[in-house]
């Protein structure tokens, strides 16, 4: 965990400095630099474990120059192998073996390595410059160029130092934002500001710009293999991963809640002497305290409690969110981890998590999905013929009786109008599944910007990828999307402001390939997901059902419902003065406010969840905006 930056293409001394300010919060140890000609480099240095860069690395003829964030995992093996072919290193350092797998074969290495990492490489001889991020892009750059010169950073902030850079809201990417609740795109909310996405590099050549695409997650399912084989694969993918990220003698913090968490900790604590382990309570009748504890006294944690409150929504406000690239990042997740670790800043601790658990093994956003997988899995005329019975059938018309025929009379007649419902939208894929989001779009509200459909893009592009069946395009889709530029994102901004290295197993290039290898029989059963998860890490779980995120939900709409009743006047202050929300109609934004608290259990319902999901986005967007394009203080609105 670190940060890197800098800037080719034109003549500035003071630049470079002017840019490791704002990155302050990473909890660096100290900077490297290095500089040539008309190149600018510097280097956020955190120390932890042994395994840490040193600063920008340079090839022994000093052609090529080298600036890693993270690590390479199983570097060992690759480095003895390039030093039998001659190569000799200079440093201890697990990233350097990327220069001189450049120097061998160019940028075709990159499918050959597995890590967490983002990483500049400049190549003086060819004169290119090659920004890159890992495959779940877990270490972010971001970068602005303008065709004769390049800025790039790990934070959006130092880019900003560039006096020529001029901010102007991207209406484009505000408009993705209102659709998606995050920006699923290299465009970032600042025009020309770009993000290197995920198993992505860019390559900067004499003022023209390219984008290469290196790994992409595809479908290789393997029916000849038994469940118990995937089982036991499952649980040794796992461990690898989980043990590629462990770092001995550092100490661990595991936020622990459910199946995803706990399969981390007990895989763990058979290998580090201390875990902490965290749960965040409500000072409300909503608590899954006890499963947590639970887990602690079985593998012997470390256990922390912490309520969250209206406190820890305002202090996560005022103190983080001026760290975050993006507005759409913060929820109660990103609340509750910040409430964790407000007070260990500067603490060098490894994080792990079960971010993109449900992502890469199959636990659906929607129980629809789940409940219909046999039927998404059809070919789309199959599922017109059926889709069509069951509306006829609805609709009191011909067609049942033949339909109960082909499925054995497995339906009820009292199910027709729900599955009439719901296999009506299966005719258009992206309209499907984009109707499961609760975006701004799709319930009837829509800022002023018009939105036709376009916009998405993103699920157009994934649903009618035909090297997938139906089910594991929801799941590549949104491993690719919300899992790595949402989920991580946020996880890797407030890990790196307390000092924290950020771990996700469960987004491991090696276990995502291997998880599109399984049948999906056995990722699901019955009306569960996550099914051969499950099995595979049953013995480090309580013997007892596990939850569900009920609960919590319940007691995070409550927290939610209560500190915006209690700070209208915030939100009506912030619409009022923030440019921002012109773009909206007046009626979207009163309606919203007008609505809450009319009754406390109102939060409970879909639309209660709706309306605050809506506030605290609209809240968010607006301190961020005020933030980053006016340079206002988050904290003078409060």
């Amino acid at each position: 965990m670190g940060a890197i930056f800098g800037y080719v293409g034109f003549e500035d001394n003071n630049l470079v400095r002017k840019m490791s300010r704002p990155m302050r919060h990473r909890s660096m140890d100290g900077y490297r630099y290095y500089k040539n000609k008309d190149l600018v480099f510097g280097q956020g240095i955190s120390k932890i474990g042994a395994d840490c860069s040193p600063g920008p690395i340079i090839s022994e003829d000093g052609d090529i120059v080298l600036l890693f964030d993270g690590r390479v995992f199983r570097a060992d093996k690759i480095r003895s192998s390039l030093e039998s072919e001659g190569h000799e290193f200079k440093t201890g350092f697990s990233g350097e073996v990327i220069l001189h797998l450049y120097e061998e074969c160019g940028m075709k290495f990159l499918n050959r390595i597995n890590g967490d990492f983002g990483f500049c490489l400049y190549d003086s001889g060819k004169r290119k410059l090659f920004l890159c991020s890992d495959n779940s892009g877990s270490r972010p750059i971001y970068y602005h160029e303008n065709g004769r010169a390049l800025v790039f950073a790990s934070d959006i902030k130092p880019i900003l130092q560039y006096d020529v850079f001029e901010r102007k809201l991207d209406e484009y990417a505000f408009n993705l934002f209102l659709t998606y609740l995050f920006l699923p795109t290299e465009k970032t909310m600042l025009q020309g500001i770009r993000r290197v996405m995920p198993s992505t590099y860019v390559v900067f050549d004499s003022g023209s710009l390219e984008t290469v695409r290196y790994f992409e997650i595809k479908e290789n399912i393997d029916n000849t293999k038994s469940e118990e084989y995937f089982i036991k694969k499952t649980r040794a993918g796992l461990e690898r991963a989980i043990d590629d990220r462990f770092i001995d003698g550092v100490p661990i913090h595991m936020s622990l809640g459910g199946l995803d968490s706990s399969a981390v900790v007990g895989i763990l604590s058979s290998r580090a002497d201390v875990i902490n382990t965290h749960t965040i309570r409500f000072d409300n009748e909503f608590d899954e305290g006890g499963f947590a504890r639970e887990v602690s006294e079985m593998h012997g944690t470390s256990h922390h409690e912490f309520y969250v409150d209206g406190d820890s929504i305002e202090g996560f406000y005022k103190k983080m969110l001026a760290n975050f690239n993006s507005p759409s990042v913060i929820n109660m997740v990103a609340i509750s981890l910040y409430s964790i670790f407000s007070k260990m800043a500067g603490k060098r601790s490894l994080f792990f998590n079960g971010e993109g658990a449900d992502e890469v093994f199959g636990g659906l956003k929607n129980e629809s999905m789940l409940k219909y997988r046999s039927l998404l899995n059809m070919p789309k005329p199959v599922r017109n013929f059926i889709s069509k019975s069951f509306i006829a059938s609805a609709n009191g018309m011909g067609g049942f009786a033949d339909f109960m025929r082909l499925n054995k009379g497995r339906f009820e007649r009292s199910t027709i109008n729900e599955y009439a419902k719901f296999l009506k939208e299966l005719v258009s894929m992206d309209r499907s599944y984009a109707n499961l989001t609760p975006t701004f779009y799709f319930d009837g509200y829509e800022a002023g910007v018009n939105c036709d459909g376009k916009d998405l893009f993103l699920y157009r592009k994934g649903l009618n990828d035909k090297r997938f069946c139906y089910v594991n395009r929801l799941m590549k889709m949104d491993t690719e999307s919300r899992a790595y530029l949402d989920g991580l994102a946020r996880n890797e901004i407030i890990c790196s402001s307390r000092g924290l290295l950020n771990n996700c197993p469960f987004l491991d290039k090696e276990l995502i390939i291997f998880s599109f290898k399984v049948p999906m029989r056995y990722k699901f059963r019955r009306n569960s997901n996550k099914a051969l998860l499950a099995k595979a890490t049953k013995n480090l779980f309580p013997k007892r059902d596990l939850i569900g995120k009920g609960l919590f939900t319940r007691g995070a709409l409550s927290v939610y419902n209560d500190y915006f009743t209690q700070n209208r006047s915030l939100l009506e202050n912030l619409f009022e003065k923030s440019e921002v929300f012109n773009m909206f109609r007046r009626d979207f934004l009163d309606k919203n406010v007008n609505q809450l608290a009319r009754r406390s259990s109102d939060c409970f319902s879909t639309k209660g969840f709706y309306r605050i999901s809506k506030i605290h986005t609209l809240l968010s967007l607006g301190l961020w905006y005020e933030h980053y394009f006016n340079d206002e203080k988050i904290s003078n609105f409060f």
